[in-house]
């Protein structure tokens, strides 16, 4: 879930720079400048490694979403349109991390539970057995 979150204010702020007439390079650039997350260095290593060989084949993304983040990237390079497509990315990927979260959110009681049946459930068990087994053990001798 934490993949998505760098990605999605990565996309916020290459937004706001090409809304402002700057060019896809630039706002790269500066959004690699303002993002300091994990996600904006892989984009740097991205550039750098699009620069060398023109292709991304070795880079490792973490989803499909990435993934597609570069090609719509590259093609901006290239000199096409991306607005639009970066709206509709930056859309699926709320709903991936709104999905995300709220399955996250259904499994915490579970988890939140764990250490409850792990440690306090045998305390308690010792605290109200305890007396009766001290008990039973002073009748026995």
């Amino acid at each position: 879930m934490a993949h998505i979150v760098p990605s999605i204010s990565f996309i916020k702020i290459l937004k706001r720079h090409l809304q402002s007439g700057k060019s896809v390079g630039y706002a790269i650039d500066q959004s690699i400048l303002e993002e300091t997350s994990e996600f904006s260095i892989l984009v740097q290593k991205w550039k750098a490694q699009l620069r060398k060989t023109s292709q991304q084949d070795s880079l490792p993304v973490e989803t499909h979403y990435q993934r597609a983040l570069f090609e719509i990237l590259r093609c901006g390079l290239d000199g096409a349109p991306i607005y639009e497509l970066l709206v509709d990315l930056e859309a699926e990927m709320l709903i991936e991390f709104e999905r995300q979260w709220k399955n996250y959110l259904e499994r915490l009681p579970l988890l939140l539970s764990l250490p409850l049946l792990l440690f306090f459930f045998p305390a308690y068990i010792i605290l109200m057995f305890g007396p009766l087994i001290t008990q039973f053990l002073l009748e026995v001798q």
